[in-house]
C-alpha cells in the first residue's frame, strides 16, 4: 500500500533533504488517515525507529516531526501507552541531545492535544516538571552556542503554559512549577550585561513570553501565590529598566533606531499585558508598591526612576479602574516632581507617563489637572536643551490635547504655541523635532478651532517653510497635514480672512505639484498617505469650490480603488471582550 511504501522509502532513504521530504509526506497522510482509522504500522514504526540504537540524529529529528505535526495520530491509546510513548522520546534525549529542541517540540504537541481529556491528562506532568526544565538547563550551560535552539525551547514552554495551564499548578503540598521557571526566566533575563540591552535578545524575549503567557493563561495562580507575584512584577520592573547609556541615546535620532525591541521596551509590553491579565485590584497594589520604592530610592540610578515612569505608563490601562482612579492625585504628585529631575532620561520617561496617563484617564487630567499638566511640559520644553527630550514633551502635548476641550485649552494656548514657535524656529531644530513640532502645532489647531485664528498669522511663516524642498520628506509631510488643519479649523474666522484668501491658493497648487509628482515616487512614499488626508480636509473646507480639484486626486483614488487589498482575520471576541482601539500615529504623540 501507499502507507507501507512511504515507511519503507524512509528506512531506505541515506540522504537528509529526501528523509524530510518523505517524513513530512508520512505527517500529511498521517493527518488523513486518522480521521477515519488508527494507523498502527506508523505507531510502532515511530517507536521501534526511535529506539534503535543505530539511529542518526538526523532520522531521529524527522521522526520526531512527524510526532509534531501529528499528534492525533495517538488519539487512540491508554495512558499506559501514552507513557511509554514519552519515555522513549525522553531517552531520545539523553542519547541523542543534539535532537532536544525536536523532542521538546513533539513533547508539547502532544501534551497540548491530549491536555482536554482529564484522564490521560496527568500522564504529561513529566513534561512539564522534569523533560523542560532539565532541557533547559542543558541548554543554559552553552548558551552562547545554543541560544536559538534554547529561545526555541521556551517557546513551546510559553505555548505549554497558556494552553494547559493546570499542568503547571502542581498538587497540593508541593511547589507550584511556575515558581521555577519564573526562576529559570529570571537567570536568563538577568545575565545580559548592560551593552546588550539595546539588541533584541531571542532568549530573553522568549523568557518574558512565557511570564506573559503564563498569566493571561492562569491568572488566577498568580492570584494565589504571593511570591510568584512579587517574583514576576519585580523583574518585569527590572527589564523596563534595561536602557543603555545616555550619551548615544542623545545623540541618536529616533527615527534612526532601528526596528529590534529593545529590552526596556520588551519590559513595557510584558507589564502591559501582565496589568491587563490580571487586573487593577490584585496588580495595582504590587506594582505601584514597587514604582514608590523606586522612585523614592535617594540612592536610585537613573534608571530606577526611568523604571518606574515607564512602568506607570505601561500598566495605566489594565490598572485605570480597579486602582489608580482612586490614587491619580497622587500618583501624579510624583510624576510632576521627576519633570525637573536633572536626567534627561527622567525627563523623557515623565513625558511618557504623563502622556500615556492622558490617554487612559480621557478628559480628566485635562479638566482637573491642566495647569499642572501644561506647565510641567511647557517648562521642560523651554528648559531642555536635549531634543529627543524635547520631541517627546512635545508628543505629550498631543496627547493632552487630545480629549481636551477648546475651552481648557484656550488659557493656555498663547504660552504652548508661543513656545513650539520658538522652538521651531532656531536653526539648529533637528528634523526629527521639527516634524515632531509641526505635528502639535497641528493637534492644536484642531482642538483650539476658531480660536486658533489669533497665532495663525504668527505660526503660518513657520508651516510654509516645512513644505521647502530641503526639508526632509517627513516635515514636508508634517507642514502639508499641519496647513490642512489649521486651515480647516480658522475658516469661518473672519478676523484673518485676507490672510487665509491669500494662503489657500498658493497650498492647493503645493499640494497639486505634489500629487503629480507622487507617479515618480516610491510607493512607500509617506506623502501620499498624508496627501489623502489633507485633501480630504481641502474638500470639507471648500465644499462645492473643490471640484475643479478632483481630476487631480481622481487617478490616485482609482488606482488606490483598484489594488489588492489584504485582510487579516481577526479571531473571535468573547461578548464581554472590550474593543481596543489603535493608537498609533506616528511621531505626533506618546505611545
Amino acid at each position: 500500500s501507499c502507507k507501507m511504501a512511504l515507511l519503507e522509502s524512509f528506512n531506505r532513504s541515506n540522504n537528509r533533504t529526501v528523509r524530510n521530504r518523505i517524513s513530512d509526506a508520512i505527517a500529511q497522510i498521517a493527518s488523513l488517515v486518522c480521521q477515519y482509522e488508527e494507523w498502527r504500522e506508523l505507531m510502532e514504526f515511530l517507536v521501534v525507529s526511535m529506539s534503535s540504537t543505530s539511529a542518526s540524529d538526523d532520522t531521529i529529528i524527522a521522526l520526531l516531526r512527524i510526532i509534531t505535526s501529528t499528534p492525533d495520530l495517538f488519539s487512540n491509546q491508554d495512558s499506559s501507552a501514552l507513557s511509554a510513548l514519552l519515555a522513549v522520546i525522553n531517552g531520545v534525549i539523553n542519547v541523542h541531545p543534539a535532537v532536544a529542541v525536536e523532542a521538546v517540540q513533539a513533547l508539547s504537541a502532544l501534551t497540548i492535544f491530549f491536555y482536554p481529556d482529564e484522564k490521560r491528562r496527568n500522564v504529561f506532568t513529566l513534561v512539564i516538571t522534569q523533560t523542560v526544565p532539565s532541557v533547559v538547563q542543558m541548554l543554559s550551560a552553552t548558551i552562547d552556542e545554543k541560544e536559538d535552539e534554547l529561545a526555541q525551547v521556551l517557546n513551546c514552554a510559553a505555548d505549554l503554559v497558556f494552553e494547559c495551564p493546570r499542568l503547571f499548578a502542581g498538587k497540593k503540598q508541593e511547589k507550584n512549577p511556575l515558581n521555577e521557571y519564573v526562576a529559570m526566566a529570571s537567570a536568563l533575563i538577568r545575565r545580559l550585561p548592560e551593552d546588550k540591552y539595546e539588541e533584541e535578545d531571542k532568549v530573553a524575549s522568549a523568557a518574558l513570553e512565557f511570564i506573559c503567557a503564563a498569566v493571561e493563561g492562569n491568572p488566577a495562580a498568580f492570584r494565589r501565590d504571593r511570591a510568584l507575584l512579587e517574583a514576576s512584577s519585580v523583574l518585569l520592573l527590572q527589564v523596563t529598566g534595561m536602557e543603555s547609556g545616555t550619551d548615544e541615546w542623545l545623540r541618536t535620532d529616533p527615527t534612526d533606531e532601528d526596528d529590534n525591541l529593545s529590552m526596556s521596551v520588551l519590559g513595557q509590553q510584558s507589564l502591559d499585558r501582565f496589568a491587563l491579565a490580571l487586573g487593577g485590584a490584585v496588580a495595582g497594589p504590587i506594582i505601584f508598591g514597587h514604582i514608590g520604592s523606586l522612585l523614592n530610592d535617594s540612592n536610585g540610578s537613573w534608571r530606577s526612576k526611568y523604571s518606574a515612569l515607564m512602568a506607570i505608563a505601561s500598566t495605566a490601562e489594565g490598572c485605570a479602574q480597579d486602582f489608580l482612579e482612586d490614587h491619580l492625585e497622587g500618583l501624579l504628585a510624583i510624576v510632576w516632581n521627576c519633570f525637573i529631575d536633572p536626567h534627561p532620561r527622567v525627563q523623557y520617561a515623565s513625558c511618557h507617563a504623563l502622556g500615556q496617563l492622558c490617554t487612559d484617564f480621557p478628559g480628566r487630567i485635562q479638566k482637573e489637572f491642566a495647569h499642572k499638566a501644561l506647565s510641567a511640559l511647557l517648562s521642560l520644553l523651554q528648559r531642555s536643551q536635549d531634543a529627543r527630550v524635547q520631541c517627546h514633551a512635545s508628543a505629550a502635548l498631543v496627547n493632552f490635547a487630545e480629549d481636551c476641550e477648546p475651552e481648557i485649552i484656550a488659557p493656555f494656548l498663547d504660552g504652548i504655541l508661543s513656545v513650539l514657535a520658538g522652538i521651531l524656529a532656531t536653526p539648529s531644530c533637528p528634523g526629527y523635532l521639527k516634524e515632531q513640532l509641526i505635528a502639535t502645532i497641528g493637534a492644536y489647531s484642531g482642538a483650539a478651532q476658531s480660536r486658533f485664528a489669533g497665532f495663525f498669522d504668527r505660526l503660518l511663516p513657520l508651516l510654509v517653510a516645512g513644505l521647502d524642498g530641503s526639508q526632509t520628506r517627513k516635515v514636508q509631510c508634517r507642514s502639508v497635514e499641519a496647513l490642512s488643519l489649521v486651515l480647516l479649523a480658522v475658516k469661518d474666522s473672519e478676523s484673518i480672512q485676507g490672510s487665509f484668501n491669500s494662503c489657500l491658493p498658493g497650498f492647493l497648487n503645493h499640494m497639486t505639484r505634489l500629487e503629480e509628482s507622487l507617479g515618480s515616487c516610491p510607493a512607500d512614499d509617506p506623502m501620499r498617505e498624508f496627501l489623502a488626508s489633507a485633501w480630504l480636509r481641502m474638500a470639507q473646507l471648500m465644499g462645492n469650490r473643490f471640484a475643479p480639484y478632483l481630476p487631480v486626486i481622481l487617478p490616485s483614488l482609482i488606482s488606490t480603488a483598484g489594488s489588492k487589498i489584504n485582510f487579516t482575520e481577526l479571531p473571535e471576541k468573547d461578548d464581554g471582550d472590550e474593543e481596543v482601539e489603535n493608537e498609533y500615529i506616528p511621531a505626533a504623540r506618546v505611545n
